[in-house]
């Protein structure tokens, strides 16, 4: 389930057993790598997520081993995309299940909007509003380019520059990010310190323009992230005592009821 994929994507082998129809049109995507892929195209007729049924769903189709990471011995069957996710109007991620509301939630909170097919969200940090792309198949957040252009003095100083890997749609390369450890972000009515987040140093097409990508790392240390397409919002909530925090914890509705979730390795397969 990966808001930061533009359209949801498929391994070549998991297309044929599924028996989807493969059109031969060559389309080129950019990774969260930076590369760039040559893809073909398919389309479900018809598509169940948790008794939710989506037809003509279009998905990427890629070779397999562009979406294998042999050094951790991980592959991708398929992605769901943003597409089929903006559609779902509001999604419950829980530390062992999601949740689609029947009806979604109202709040004010407005820290999302789209740019295109990629969610953006609205935090602070150190005094600053900073805009991220909001990816859910990210397993860290980080910090961009343009971030550290803007804070370069403060990230040599504090920071440790180290080389890291870094997975997406073809592999995994290797990148020099600067590393801050102890970085508090607020999110709508939460607060979030994250013990180390990275900065890059390269310019990624998919948000050079932002001041990073928001990641697992965020929301998974919540027991609940509302993420509402409906009223344009993200709100993280922790329980205590039954009750739900947050402006959008107490809710009482029916729910539809999810798998859990895979962790897909690093950041978005199409950025």
């Amino acid at each position: 389930m990966d808001t930061g994929a533009n359209l949801s994507t498929i391994s070549e082998s998991y297309a044929q057993k599924l028996g989807m129809s493969i059109r031969e049109a060559s389309v080129e995507v950019n990774t969260a790598t930076g590369m760039k892929l040559r893809t073909r195209m398919a389309v479900a007729d018809k598509f169940d997520v948790g008794g939710l049924e989506f037809e003509n769903v279009v998905f990427l189709v890629l070779p397999d081993d562009q979406l294998a990471f042999e050094e951790v011995g991980y592959s991708i069957k398929g992605i769901v995309g943003f597409p089929i996710i903006h559609q779902m109007r509001e999604l419950r991620i829980g530390r062992e299940h999601i949740t689609i509301p029947s009806k979604p939630t109202p709040s004010h909170l407005g820290n999302l909007c789209l740019e295109g097919l990629m969610p953006v969200i609205k935090a602070r940090a150190r005094d600053e509003e900073l805009i991220f792309t909001f990816d859910t198949g990210a397993t860290r957040s980080e910090l961009s380019r343009r971030y550290f252009d803007r804070h370069r003095q403060w990230i040599e100083s504090e920071g440790e520059l180290l080389t890291a890997r870094r997975g997406g749609g073809g592999g995994m390369v290797d990148a020099e990010n600067y590393f801050i450890d102890d970085f508090t972000l607020e999110i709508g009515t939460a607060e979030v310190t994250l013990p180390q987040i990275g900065v890059s140093l390269e310019n990624y097409l998919f948000n050079e323009d932002k001041d990073g990508n928001m990641g697992q790392d965020v929301f998974m240390r919540f027991d609940e992230t509302v993420i509402c397409f409906e009223y344009m919002y993200v709100d993280l909530m922790n329980y205590e005592n039954g009750s739900r925090d947050g402006e959008a914890g107490k809710t009482g509705m029916e729910q539809e009821t999810l798998s859990e979730p895979s962790d897909i390795i690093d950041n978005s397969v199409c950025g």
